[in-house]
């Protein structure tokens, strides 16, 4: 698929499995972009349970999968985050042959991870976010581009 050919939405609001199903296209100026089932990904919308966090990156579970995330675009400015913590990140997906930023599912993207434009807590339970956030993303797939992404991989 080339850039051109590719529908585009702001930022796509994804299961984190659905990562798994992200493919790489090139631009005329070969330029790699990503894209998935046709829809072309300026950006991702994730949300989920904070796992891991080491230096300018963090580990994030939406209970499909886990996603590595940088912050590097954040430098000093970086969200102060815990284990636990319930997030939304939105951000570029980029891939890379660097062996820690891998989707860690069982299909196990290893060339996939999210740099980070935004990291927010988000408040009230994680168990109850994270439901709600299956509910909308099922809504969502559903209602707004049935014909553009499976739902069939988002909850386990």
């Amino acid at each position: 698929m080339s850039y051109s050919e590719a529908p585009r939405l702001g930022s796509v609001k994804l299961g984190i499995s659905q990562l798994n199903q992200v493919a790489r296209g090139h631009s005329n100026s070969r330029k790699p972009f990503y894209h998935l089932q046709g829809l072309h990904l300026e950006r991702v919308w994730v949300q989920g349970r904070v796992t891991g966090l080491q230096q300018g990156e963090l580990s994030l579970t939406d209970g499909t999968a886990n996603v590595l995330v940088s912050l590097k675009a954040f430098k000093e400015d970086a969200p102060v985050l815990s284990l636990g913590q319930y997030v939304v990140v939105v951000g570029s997906i980029k891939g890379s042959n660097l062996s820690q930023a891998s989707v860690l599912s069982p299909l196990g993207n290893s060339s996939i991870f999210i740099y980070a434009h935004k990291v927010a807590p988000l408040i009230g339970d994680p168990e109850e976010r994270m439901q709600l956030w299956q509910e909308e993303l099922a809504l969502l797939h559903r209602s707004v581009y049935p014909d553009r992404i499976s739902a069939s991989n988002m909850s386990q």
